[in-house]
């Protein structure tokens, strides 16, 4: 009985570092801040809150996924607010040299290059 308290014990700070490390791409883990200049983004973690973009686009389509194949589920208008949640980067269709895309409060994504935005929003 003494022998397996001992051994788990011993063992017990062993199994701990033997668990996988959160991935580094792990939503909310890397912050995008934007304001007169491209997105930047750094390590950190921000509170949950909204971010309120403007359409710049005459009609923005509102995708199901962040590229431009995927299907469209709703549309935007010029001037129209719209509430973001984050942005990626990963697997997305590139819109006049920009890679991000934003996920919108309707759950679906519009180029960001379409969308007037400033302030702090984290990574989808």
């Amino acid at each position: 009985m003494k022998f397996t308290a001992f051994a788990v014990a011993a063992l017990l700070p062993f199994m701990a570092l033997s668990a996988p490390a959160p991935a580094d791409d792990a939503p909310g883990k890397y912050v995008v801040t934007r304001g007169d200049e491209a997105p930047t983004t750094q390590p950190g973690t921000i509170e949950k809150r909204s971010l309120t973009g403007i359409i710049t686009a005459s009609a923005l389509l509102c995708r199901t996924c962040p590229r431009t194949s995927c299907t469209a589920v709703r549309q935007y208008s010029k001037g129209a607010r719209v509430t973001l949640r984050c942005l990626t980067a990963k697997d997305t269709t590139t819109v006049s040299g920009n890679p991000f895309w934003v996920k919108t409060s309707d759950n679906c994504y519009v180029s960001d290059y379409y969308v007037s935005w400033s302030g702090t929003i984290p990574l989808c």
